[in-house]
């Protein structure tokens, strides 16, 4: 009886001391990864439009396979609220909101609104002088999330990917599982040792019509594009700039065009995504972090039309002065718009811890 008794006692403590299996019979139980982020952010800007970027990083460590798991899902949300036509004009026998200034610089008294923006029949034969412009529109938005220099890094996926034409919808995101037990990086419900983890973040997106271009960067990072054609359908032959419409009579009708429907206040780019997913060797890692940079762009731009024929009439009476002028053509009126952009840029470096290992089960191989 005491041999029996020590016998059941010593298989108590045997399988107390045992730690826990992550396997079970059947399909694996798998928790969403999607739970627990190991760290966030968002890029905010209201500098020339509201721009909302969020950003979350996950990691994890597959016991069963002995190496690390980051991803990271960005999302969007962009609106052009500072874009706006403003315009000027100084026809003969009206006011003069445009003129030259003692100093011999054009100064421009801008009226909100595009009243201005027609050069109309009269503009070639009585002198009539307007300037418009389009101010603070994107020309195109970008994503770029990069992994860093020195560890063995493998992209499994990313999306979107590939070069898509001009279209007001995409499929974006990815589905997969891990399972052989992981150890999940960060908080929330599925943090720590778990049987398995599945992602899936699939989805249709409805945006204004633009060209989306996306790939890969140096070091498996990626890259998302989205660019509006005010001219063009594709990657290669898309201009993101307004145009000059209804040309007739030696540009006496020329007319600054419309913005396409995202480079306007009412047009908003909404619940976009970019997903990168990598697999990373830990033998390879240099340093205490993997370090994750995601930078967010818009191409911001301000196209100006100067609508008169040929030198600029000096109101001043001002020597010597010879211009602004134009010559698109042998008239020497101007019908070209120029363009000045600029870029606004916002960048964050994420410093992500490793994985770790140590509370793999050791019947899992690590």
């Amino acid at each position: 009886m005491d041999l029996a008794w020590r016998q059941a006692i010593d298989i108590v403590i045997d399988e107390l001391m045992r730690l826990p299996q992550l396997s079970v019979v059947g399909t694996p139980t798998s928790t969403d990864w999607g739970d627990s982020p190991i760290q966030s952010t968002i890029f905010t800007s209201t500098s020339h439009g509201v721009y909302n970027t969020p950003i979350d990083v996950y990691a994890l460590h597959a016991c069963g396979e002995g190496m690390d798991y980051y991803l990271v899902d960005t999302g969007g949300d962009w609106t052009a609220t500072q874009a706006r036509f403003e315009s000027a004009a100084a026809d003969p026998g009206k006011t003069a909101q445009i003129i030259v200034g003692a100093d011999h610089v054009l100064q421009v008294d801008w009226q909100s609104g595009r009243g201005a923006c027609q050069g109309g029949g009269a503009v070639f034969f009585s002198g009539a002088q307007r300037i418009c412009r389009y101010m603070n529109y994107p020309l195109s938005y970008e994503v770029f999330i990069q992994p860093p220099v020195g560890p063995e890094v493998t992209q499994i996926e990313a999306k979107p990917s590939g070069t898509q034409g001009r279209s007001a919808s995409y499929r974006s995101g990815f589905s997969f599982t891990i399972g052989g037990g992981v150890n999940v990086s960060g908080k929330g419900p599925s943090a720590g040792v778990q049987a398995g983890i599945s992602w899936s973040n699939s989805v249709q997106t409805t945006v204004p019509p633009m060209v989306i271009d996306a790939g890969d960067t140096i070091n498996e990072g990626a890259s998302t594009k989205y660019k509006y054609c005010t001219v063009g359908t594709t990657l290669e032959n898309c201009t993101s700039t307004i145009q000059m419409v209804g040309a007739s009579g030696a540009c006496r009708r020329f007319v600054v065009g419309e913005p396409q429907n995202g480079q306007t206040p009412n047009g908003r780019l909404s619940d976009v995504a970019q997903t990168v997913y990598w697999r990373v060797d830990p033998a390879t890692y240099d340093g205490e972090t993997f370090d994750i940079t995601v930078t967010f762009k818009v191409d911001l731009a301000t196209s100006t039309a100067d609508l008169w024929y040929g030198h600029f009439v000096n109101p001043g009476g001002i020597r010597g002065y010879t211009g602004p002028n134009g010559h698109c053509n042998q008239f020497g009126c101007n019908c070209g718009l120029l363009q000045t952009s600029s870029i606004q840029r916002l960048d964050h470096t994420f410093k992500v811890p490793f994985p770790s290992s140590t509370q793999c089960p050791s019947d899992t191989g690590t």
